[in-house]
C-alpha cells in the first residue's frame, strides 16, 4: 500500500523547483526523509542540488501539516502536506 503526500513549493522555491507542487507516491511507512528523496529524484539533479543547499543553509524551510520540522524521521500519512518556503519572502 502507499500514501499520496502534496509537496508545494511557496515563493521563489516554486521557480527554483520549476513547478508550484509535486504529488509523491510514497510507501505506507514512509518519512520526511524518504518524501524528499522522492522528491529530489523528481526535480532532476540540478535543481535538487538547489534546494538541498537552501534546506541545509537554513535559508527554507519545512512544514508538515501547517508545522515546521526539523527531524527527516517524521513519519507521513496519506494526504499530508508539505510546504517548502524561503525564509523570508514577499514584500
Amino acid at each position: 500500500m502507499t500514501v499520496k503526500v502534496l509537496a508545494e513549493f511557496i515563493g521563489p522555491v516554486r521557480e527554483l523547483a520549476g513547478r508550484s507542487y509535486l504529488v509523491l507516491e510514497l510507501s505506507e511507512r514512509a518519512n520526511l526523509a524518504e518524501a524528499l528523496e522522492v522528491l529530489t529524484r523528481a526535480l532532476g539533479e540540478e535543481r535538487s542540488k538547489q534546494l538541498l543547499e537552501l534546506l541545509s543553509s537554513r535559508r527554507a524551510y519545512i512544514l508538515v501539516n501547517g508545522l515546521a520540522v526539523s527531524d527527516l524521521n517524521v513519519k507521513l500519512n496519506n494526504m499530508d502536506k508539505i510546504y517548502i518556503f524561503p525564509v523570508a519572502f514577499g514584500g
